[in-house]
């Protein structure tokens, strides 16, 4: 008979804990994203310049990158629940006491701490999410229910953030956040029971010492799988976030969209990326390897139609939904493939996943900002060659992303190629 997640008799059902969780997840997503929307008034509050005011969103993600695949590891022996309470805790914290700091560096130091627990709370939330299932094949399923939670946190808690700091002050926004991880919080200490993870090596139990659960952890760096694995992350999610990024300054510059049709695509968008998450854990556990190959080959497609039928807003409008869902599934791929060939070390596994797309998150604005930059710059110097591909800088995004998708099916193929042997 096979053994219960629970260590304690269980109190709820795996769905029920499952959505608890994903709840979480969405209080932390909308206090990591949310303060992106509010960086104009940081800089009116604190009397700073925005570049002065974007780094504490900047600083936040570099922290996320270099915790992630450490501190899930050093606290691996920890059960769940209470690393859920503790960074739970330490979310509600900091948003409380921001709400009253009227000093930028006191507000920098509260949204650097958060930072460092962010990647704790997230990699054991998937790993719950892979050991409830009991089975296996199904694992992917379980797992969507915890990114619905990512994408609900950028579509609706980043939209809510930015409405109620515009509306009533960056006050009421952080007092937002503070609500959300207390609710979240509560949820945790109520709903969720004494969970234990089943950390497995290849053919036998860890044994409890804890170098030797770290010796099994760091053991995947061993299998050039995580290798491609890694790189194909960091593509992808280069590829997705590079052209969201510049998504609102495409439409308006290229497209000639008025702010207000651009806000209900972006709402579109963002609501398609939810049934891509639903999508996405059925899917896998169907064909997994046709799923992580076709996606990145779709939304190839979506961009080159982009790019050709920008001046259709009807056919933008339906291009930007298929996006969504496909870059909602590719969320859900991307922790699968680094985190099912590895079920002995799913804990740094699930901490490499958050720590690569952040990584390629960075990567991606960093890369297109530089190709907007140059072409913008031969545009202007009346440059024949680029001024036959491209009307207007912004729609280099789309090459630029299309590339990035090449380069990440050359990994995820190479990476196939591996796991066969």
């Amino acid at each position: 008979m096979k053994q219960n997640l629970f260590s304690k008799q269980r109190k709820r059902t795996p769905a029920f804990i499952l959505y608890t969780l994903s709840f979480g997840v969405f209080a932390v997503i909308s206090s990591l994203l949310g303060i992106m929307g509010l960086v104009p008034l940081i800089a009116q509050k604190f009397n700073i310049s925005s570049a002065q005011a974007s780094s504490i969103v900047s600083i936040f993600a570099l922290i996320v990158t270099i915790a992630a695949p450490i501190m899930p590891l050093l606290c691996a022996r920890i059960k769940p629940r209470v690393l859920f309470i503790f960074a739970l805790s330490v979310f509600s914290i900091t948003s409380f006491f921001s709400i009253f700091t009227n000093d930028f560096g006191t507000l920098f130091v509260l949204r650097i701490v958060p930072a460092v627990f962010h990647p704790i709370f997230i990699a054991n939330a998937l790993s719950v999410a892979g050991d409830l299932s009991v089975d296996k094949t199904k694992s992917a399923k379980f797992v969507s229910l915890v990114f619905l939670g990512i994408s609900a946190g950028m579509v609706l808690g980043v939209s809510l953030a930015t409405f109620l700091g515009a509306q009533y002050g960056f006050e009421v926004a952080m007092g937002f956040f503070f609500v959300l991880n207390l609710i979240a919080l509560v949820n945790v200490l109520f709903f969720v029971p004494d969970l234990q993870l089943h950390i497995q090596a290849e053919s036998a139990p860890v044994k409890e010492n804890y170098f030797n659960l770290l010796k099994v952890q760091l053991s995947i760096f061993k299998s050039p799988v995580s290798w491609t694995s890694l790189i194909g992350t960091v593509c992808l999610m280069a590829a997705m976030y590079g052209f969201y990024n510049f998504l609102s300054t495409f439409l308006h510059e290229s497209a000639g969209l008025t702010f207000s049709i651009i806000s209900f695509l972006l709402f579109v968008y963002g609501g398609a990326n939810i049934i891509g998450n639903f999508l996405a854990g059925r899917l896998l556990s169907k064909n997994a390897y046709l799923v992580i190959m076709l996606v990145p080959l779709l939304m190839m497609m979506a961009f080159a139609g982009i790019f050709i039928f920008e001046l259709h807003m009807v056919l933008m409008g339906a291009l930007l939904f298929i996006l969504g869902i496909l870059a909602g599934i590719t969320h859900n791929s991307a922790q699968f493939m680094l985190s099912v060939p590895f079920p002995q070390a799913k804990i740094l596994a699930n901490g490499l996943y958050v720590s690569s797309s952040n990584l390629g998150i960075s990567l991606g604005v960093a890369l297109c900002g530089i190709v907007i930059v140059f072409i913008d710059t031969a545009l202007k110097a009346h440059v024949a060659s680029v001024s036959a591909l491209f009307n207007n800088a912004v729609e280099s995004i789309c090459f630029v992303s299309i590339f990035l998708l090449v380069c990440a099916i050359v990994s995820i193929y190479m990476r196939e190629k591996f796991l066969l042997h």
